[in-house]
């Protein structure tokens, strides 16, 4: 049951573990077996974890003999999730091992993984470069969504590297084609930055015409996620900048339901500027005191299934976020939206019990069992 190149590079999260799923079930032949390997060194990728990515490589070595291709993209993908000090090293070394006569969706996630590497190491011009080619590679490929993405991050990069450009023109062809291929976090993020443009310019009628188009995509679409909160508090600040506080600390009120630490930060930020009072989410990272682990029995009365099932599930033991939505929410829809049902589930749960769930180590849990109710405590695996 093999899939199409294409339908790999432009997965989502959610959508890379359904086409697993099918070729987990029903390997085929080598090519099913190829794809596979690629499918989970991207799912290993976007859980950070450069070790599951070698584990992967060591496992499918007896097919990455005749496909050089493959073993660079994942050797460099685990590299880049590398805390190694030898890091650099290993990524221009296996820079240099990737073949030529590669196919082209190929050698787009080539040159996108090395954009990256060039982001991170703020050299703009270089990552510029590597996204325009990129992006050459995946139309050439007809992965029109991940082109756009590769495209809009050369536009970023341009900009971080001639800060005093002006780049509607790009922003709004980006937001055009955004719309065509139905990339409405792409599109969304285009608008924020035409926003941003005009708010350069003091032309704050005109930005806030454009935050409120991209807020009306991402409410229709990425509801609740990392972009819908920062689109909220540049509304925001253009709310306070034009005099309209009431408009903007519902703005930032709104915004501080959204877990990212991105957004708590700018929600902060703007609340401490302009003086007023908003009840932002605290870190994760911070430990309940022991009045704060006390849990009522009664107050678990009246809750929905989902956050039922939440604290059942974390009563087991440490879960990732990962895990914890891929078992909360098993419908055929993408991550991003997972993820924004998610934070409004865990917001809900801090809200009524603040404390109980706690977050250390990259995985949630109850952080004292003895505060759960006997009928849940130590709840069998």
């Amino acid at each position: 049951m093999s899939f199409q190149w294409v339908q790999i590079v432009e997965a989502t999260l959610s959508e890379l573990n359904g086409l697993r799923m099918s070729l987990l079930i029903e390997p085929e032949d080598r090519q099913d077996q190829k794809q596979l390997f690629y499918i989970q060194v991207l799912v290993a990728y976007f859980r950070q974890d450069a070790n599951e990515i070698q584990q992967l490589i060591q496992k499918f070595q007896h097919l990455l003999s005749d496909d050089r291709a493959l073993l660079v993209l994942a050797q460099l993908r685990a590299a880049l999730k590398s805390n190694s000090q030898s890091q650099t090293e290993e990524f221009n070394y296996w820079i240099a091992k990737f073949p030529p006569e590669a196919e082209s969706l190929l050698k787009a996630e080539f040159w996108f993984i090395q954009a990256h590497r060039a982001q991170i190491s703020k050299d703009f011009a270089r990552a510029e470069d590597c996204f325009i080619q990129a992006a050459a590679f995946y139309e050439d490929g007809r992965a029109h969504r991940k082109a756009l993405r590769a495209s809009f991050s050369a536009v970023a990069s341009y900009s971080c590297l001639k800060p005093e450009a002006r780049l509607f023109s790009e922003y709004h062809v980006l937001f055009q084609k955004g719309l065509e291929v139905r990339d409405y976090q792409t599109a969304g993020a285009a608008l924020l930055n035409i926003s941003r443009e005009f708010q350069r310019l003091d032309s704050l009628s005109l930005a806030l015409e454009y935050a409120n188009q991209a807020l009306e995509l991402y409410i229709k679409h990425n509801f609740g996620a990392r972009e819908h909160g920062l689109t909220l508090t540049h509304r925001s600040q253009l709310l306070f900048q034009m005099g309209r506080q009431i408009e903007a600390t519902k703005d930032l009120q709104v915004a501080a339901t959204v877990i990212n630490a991105e957004v708590q930060s700018s929600v902060q930020s703007l609340a401490e500027k302009y003086q007023v009072s908003v009840n932002t989410i605290n870190s994760e990272l911070s430990l309940p005191t022991w009045e704060e682990r006390k849990l009522d029995p009664s107050t678990l009365k009246g809750l929905g299934r989902l956050e039922s099932q939440m604290i059942e599930i974390l009563s087991r033991g440490p879960t990732t976020k990962f895990d914890l939505i891929q078992i909360l929410y098993f419908e055929n829809i993408d991550f991003e939206f997972k993820e924004g049902r998610f934070k409004n589930l865990l917001f809900r749960l801090r809200q009524r019990f603040p404390g109980l769930i706690v977050f250390q180590n990259d995985m949630y849990s109850i952080s004292d069992p003895h505060a759960l109710p006997l009928q849940i405590q130590r709840k069998p695996s």
